[in-house]
């Protein structure tokens, strides 16, 4: 079961302003998981879904 929306891990990205190091110190992942993530070669899990379904909000309120 899915509960959390698929997300886009470049837009979020991009949104936060961020670099990758600081969005997979976020999330609490290595680097490389997280460039993963953004080019498409791995798919994030669903706890990393729900960090990013909390994450979101808080990045378009600044």
């Amino acid at each position: 079961m899915n509960d959390f929306p698929e997300f886009d891990p470049v837009e979020l990205w991009r949104l936060s302003g961020l670099t990758q190091m600081k969005m997979a110190e976020w999330f609490g992942v290595e680097k490389t998981t997280f460039a993963r993530w953004c080019n498409g070669d791995r798919k994030p899990q669903r706890w990393a879904k729900r960090m990013a379904a909390e994450l979101k909000p808080k990045i378009l309120q600044t």
